[in-house]
């Protein structure tokens, strides 16, 4: 009795599966096809997403390179409106720049920067970001310029602060890279603490207005002017991409000095 159960059992067994094999050779195109492509879109996919995040990468550059160029583009139509002149008279034209190297750990520290000579940079010009007055050009060879950083003892800012624009000078501390001072202030005028600084436009190098950072604590000196601590906007540990300034008229400004 058990051994029919058992040639029963595989009978039933053996029929199951040629039904099953017949089912497959009639289906198995579409089967194959389906539960090969699983794999194998799950891999494409994959590649996809590689293939698209290297183009993405390669494309870096260029992208960061545009944004670069529309930045200075629009730092300089800003100081054509400051001006209030058409662009052909405009004083200050802008253009854009990589930081090549800069220091940040003496009291001397300097930055370099990709343009040069042959680009139209000079001795003198101003370099800015959208948030500070970070240095001004040394020296140029043809294609790269070496300026004094803001974090430099012989860099000196004109700035004005206050509702009445009271202008005095912007000098580093020596101390953190975002602290200076603003000093030559006289003691009546109205300065407050949370007040902005802004670049004055007395001098020839950096344009008007541009914001520098922010009023702190007030200090007497010698009863007669005040300094006041200024945290700067800017970063001046992380610089990448500037915009260096040129003073159209600066020449005919300082002949007239003379």
């Amino acid at each position: 009795m058990a051994r029919r159960r058992r040639t029963f059992i595989a009978a039933a067994a053996f029929i199951v599966l040629e039904v099953a094999a017949l089912c497959c050779l009639a289906y198995g195109s579409e089967l194959r096809k389906t539960w090969l492509a699983r794999p194998f879109t799950g891999i494409s996919a994959a590649l996809w997403r590689v293939g698209d995040n290297m183009r993405g990468y390669m494309t870096l550059d260029k992208e960061n390179e545009r944004l670069i160029q529309d930045n200075a583009q629009l730092q300089s139509r800003i100081l054509q409106l400051q001006a209030g002149r058409p662009a052909p008279s405009v004083p200050y034209t802008g253009q854009s720049a990589m930081v090549v190297t800069m220091t940040t750990g003496s009291q001397h520290n300097y930055i370099i920067i990709d343009r040069g000579s042959a680009d139209g940079i000079s001795e003198g010009d101003g370099i800015i970001t959208a948030r500070g007055a970070v240095g001004i050009v040394q020296a140029t060879s043809e294609h790269y310029a070496f300026a004094l950083s803001f974090a430099n003892g012989k860099v000196v800012v004109s700035a004005k602060a206050g509702r009445e624009g009271t202008v005095g000078s912007l000098t580093w501390t020596g101390l953190a890279l975002n602290a200076a001072l603003l000093g030559g202030i006289p003691v009546h005028k109205d300065i407050a603490p949370g007040d902005t600084v802004y670049t004055s436009g007395y001098s020839s190098i950096f344009p008007p207005d541009i914001p520098l950072g922010i009023v702190g604590q007030k200090r007497i000196n010698n009863g007669s002017t005040a300094e006041y601590k200024v945290e700067l906007f800017e970063d001046l540990s992380s610089l990448h991409s500037v915009t260096v300034v040129h003073n159209n008229a600066k020449k005919e400004i300082e002949s007239l000095m003379q």
